[in-house]
């Protein structure tokens, strides 16, 4: 209700709603997730928060917050299903450049241009463009900026995931894209295909396109077998 009443607060349009199967959450448990959601968004930094200050948890038993641990990560895994990823932690740590390949299950790729160089790795599931990659000093496409690749890179420069470093403009935190594209539209500053313009750090003669290509035949091969 308070938030209703709030006129300083009448810009949102979208609200969650959250409830628990079985055991209901009393004030106690709400109030120790909103803490815990608080804290995580401000960390994850996608979203501006409007808090006047910050909530502070309730004191719960370890069984309780062990619980509401649970409970937080089942809700982290339900959001961004529902489109909503300020939960979502995506920047990653940079690998050490001491790793033996042998000793990692990561595929390396390189994309190289005229303006930027950038390094990526595909682990787990997740396109990973490195700590220290190049990235275009403005966003140029021919699309708007206003476009889903324009205002990602606006968001990974006003989160400080890429910033201006030694007179380059760079990431400064390693981050996992949800496409190959994604990652090579922001690289380059513009609206580029990923399966073209990554190649692998292996083998410069082979791009994305081919490693997936690889990938399906090994496992035909395997389901041969």
């Amino acid at each position: 209700n308070q938030h209703i009443k709030d006129s300083s607060k009448d810009f949102w349009e979208r609200a969650i709603f959250v409830t628990a199967k079985g055991e209901p959450l009393n004030k106690a448990h709400s109030r120790y997730l909103e803490s815990r959601i608080y804290g995580l968004a401000l960390q994850i930094n996608k979203v501006s928060l409007a808090n006047s200050k910050a909530p502070t948890e309730s004191p719960l038993s370890k069984a309780a917050m062990a619980h509401m641990e649970d409970f937080l990560r089942n809700l982290r895994l339900v959001l961004p299903a529902l489109r909503f990823d300020f939960l979502t932690e995506q920047t990653k740590p940079k690998t050490s450049v001491l790793a033996v390949p042998s000793q990692t299950t990561a595929v390396y790729f390189k994309l190289t241009t005229k303006e930027v160089t950038a390094r990526a790795r595909q682990e787990a599931g997740d396109f990973i463009v490195e700590e220290g990659s190049d990235a275009r000093s403005t966003w140029v496409g021919t699309t708007s900026a206003d476009s889903t690749y324009g205002l990602l890179y606006a968001s990974l420069v006003s989160q400080g995931i890429i910033g201006d470093r030694n007179g380059k403009r760079q990431f400064l935190q390693s981050y996992a894209f949800n496409s190959v594209s994604a990652a090579a539209s922001v690289v380059t500053g513009r609206p580029t295909s990923g399966q073209g313009a990554w190649h692998m750090e292996s083998d410069p003669s082979k791009n994305y396109s081919d490693y997936e290509q690889m990938l399906a035949a090994q496992s035909e091969s395997e389901q041969v077998v």
